[in-house]
């Protein structure tokens, strides 16, 4: 794992919609997460690790 891996990992933590926008786009993934972050961070959180599809999305999946 390099350095702009864990980077990307951690601004995927601390602004969960910027990890889904990375992902997947600005496609109804992304919309959903921010609302949910804004409704509180730690539902952003979750959406994030689990919510679009479990397992295409896992934070060593993560190519931002």
């Amino acid at each position: 794992m390099s350095a702009s891996t864990c980077i990307d990992i951690l601004l995927a933590i601390i602004l969960p919609p910027l990890g889904v926008f990375l992902k997947f786009g600005c496609k109804i993934e992304f919309w959903i997460c921010l609302l949910l972050t804004f409704l509180g961070y730690l539902p952003g959180i979750i959406y994030m690790l689990f919510g679009p599809s479990p397992s295409s999305y896992t934070i060593s999946s993560l190519h931002i």
